[in-house]
Formats: structure tokens, C-alpha cells, sequence
């Protein structure tokens, strides 16, 4: 995930990100990647205060890790839940909390929530649970300047240039 981060950086003019996904414990991968538990809105209002002068946005790509719908059990349900609509209410929760410098760029990923690919895929509801909150968002925090981005199921070199 932090190669997919690292393109989305450079895409939008080499500013620094912070990228964070969902772990069972509070980690730093990089100067820029951290793994958090999905309720600790304490670290992570801690973690965005170390960058609220220097970071120019924050990246969600957890969503990615939700399981196909054909393959779904009651347990995927709520694991995606969690990732697709509990996790980025905390990032907004995060965000609010932070007196930031720069008006912050917030990307929320999803894969296949809608098929608009060449590709044949089947669209992931569960992805689109994230779609409406991301809305949501955007009307309530217009400052966050969201962008909700929707990945095809496999991506090839050329998916950054769209």
C-alpha cells in the first residue's frame, strides 16, 4: 500500500502525505506510513498534530482490504464496515481535532464500488458504504478538499495517469 501512496503523492505534485491503514496495534512503517487500531482517535489526533505544518493531505487505502462480495461471510461484513465506514468517521474525527497550517487533501480509496472499468468486474457494495460518507464529508468539511477514488480490481502502470 505504501507504493500506491507514494504514486498518489507524486501525482499531486510531490506533497507530503500521510498514509494510514488499519492494524491490530499502533505502528510506524515510515516517515509517512502509520498503522493504527481503527478506534484510536487519541494516537491519531497525536500522530496528524506531529504533521499539521508540514503535511498537505492524508490518504485511506484500508478499504482495499475488504474482501470480494462473492466471497463474503457475516464476519467480512463487519470487517468491511469497519474499513469502508467506521475507520474514515475516525480520520474525520482525527482531522477535526487538529489545528492544521494547510488546508488538508483527504483521499478515500475503494476498489471496484462501481464498474466503470474496461475490465470486466463485479461492482463491491460494501465499497460503496464509503461513497455516501465520503459525501457526506465533503458537504459538512468542504475545507478537507475530498477526493473519493475508486481503484479497478488490478491495476497496470497506466491506472495513475487517469
Amino acid at each position: 500500500m505504501l507504493k500506491l501512496a507514494n504514486l498518489f503523492g507524486k501525482k499531486i505534485r510531490n506533497q507530503k502525505l500521510i498514509v494510514f491503514t488499519i492494524g491490530n496495534s499502533f505502528k510506524k512503517e515510515s516517515d509517512e506510513h502509520y498503522i493504527v487500531k481503527i478506534n484510536e482517535v487519541k494516537k491519531l489526533v497525536n500522530l496528524f498534530q506531529q504533521f499539521s505544518s508540514t503535511a498537505n493531505g492524508v490518504i485511506y487505502l484500508s478499504a482495499l482490504d475488504c474482501e470480494p462480495c462473492n466471497f463474503l461471510a457475516v464476519d467480512d461484513l463487519y470487517n468491511g464496515h469497519e474499513l469502508t465506514t467506521l475507520a474514515p468517521m475516525y480520520l474525520v474525527q482525527a482531522l477535526n481535532k487538529v489545528q492544521w497550517e494547510k488546508n488538508q487533501k483527504v483521499f478515500l480509496t475503494t476498489r471496484t464500488a462501481h464498474n466503470l472499468f474496461v475490465q470486466p468486474s463485479t461492482p463491491q457494495p460494501i465499497q460503496n458504504s464509503m461513497w455516501g460518507f465520503g459525501r457526506v464529508v465533503s458537504n459538512e468539511h468542504p475545507e478537507y478538499n475530498l477526493t473519493l477514488l475508486d481503484l479497478p480490481e488490478t491495476m497496470d502502470g497506466n491506472w495513475v495517469q487517469m
